[in-house]
């Protein structure tokens, strides 16, 4: 099992840990391994004590398959190569997933679910605030929202969350934008007398169609980091806290 925090907290993965914990229930947790993604590595809290995970960072690739094909040995499997016809299985099953993929992207149906899920962001990222304010009182953090857009205040800078797309039948072209500025976002009804704000830092993400028939945001970096709607908006928050802390430490 590749875990990263966040697991079993949508549909489809609640349906892989309930399937894990009930044979676990049985058998006892000896069928699985856990190969944590996160850095630092974590595992799930009801993971026994004494059940091993696999450290994919300091093990690398080729120790983490060492370690499952010895497990796969023990319990009487024999590994082996894959042969053509389960090669082509697998091609198969990965051309009808590009194809279902391609169509969701270039629908309606696409583009009603990404607004779906900014307005899940917006929600998720006001309720996150929340409970900020009852554990850290001293941070004033605040959100306003409009139509495809979202702002978070309160730490000296301001950042936007901004969902741009650009067909009522297509997501080509996308993106959510994420931008730091010096000063307070640009926002309906807020005029800039003296000022206008300036960008300091922004990233982007796209929305997109998961194997696992999941909706998701995809970041535009080189690693390619895969969140659900409701990680992205903690993802944001700290991306805000973070970089208001780094920005007033330069001043």
């Amino acid at each position: 099992m590749l875990y990263r925090d966040g697991w079993g907290q949508t549909p489809w993965t609640r349906i892989e840990e309930t399937s894990i914990r009930n044979r676990a229930y049985e058998e006892g947790y000896d069928f699985v391994k856990f190969i944590p993604l996160d850095d630092p590595p974590t595992v799930p809290k009801w993971l026994p004590k004494t059940q091993l995970w696999v450290g994919l960072k300091r093990w690398g690739v080729t120790g983490a398959a060492s370690v499952i094909e010895a497990r796969i040995q023990e319990l009487g499997g024999e590994p082996h190569q894959e042969t053509v016809e389960a090669r082509a299985a697998r091609l198969e099953r990965s051309l009808k997933f590009a194809e279902k993929r391609k169509r969701f992207l270039g629908s309606e149906i696409g583009v009603a679910a990404a607004n779906k899920e900014f307005e899940t962001l917006q929600s998720e990222t006001e309720q996150s605030i929340v409970s900020i304010k009852n554990t850290a009182v001293s941070l004033s953090l605040k959100a306003q929202k409009a139509p495809r857009q979202l702002i978070i205040l309160g730490l000296g800078v301001g950042l936007s969350v901004n969902w741009h797309y650009r067909y009522a039948n297509s997501l080509d072209g996308a993106r959510l934008d994420v931008v730091l500025w010096d000063g307070h976002p640009p926002f309906p009804g807020v005029t800039h007398v003296f000022e206008e704000p300036k960008k300091l830092q922004s990233i982007y993400f796209t929305f997109d169609l998961f194997v696992s028939e999941e909706y998701g945001w995809v970041s535009s970096d080189s690693k390619k980091r895969v969140f659900s709607t409701r990680d992205l908006a903690s993802f944001i928050l700290k991306h805000y806290m973070d970089q208001a802390h780094v920005t007033e430490a330069h001043i």
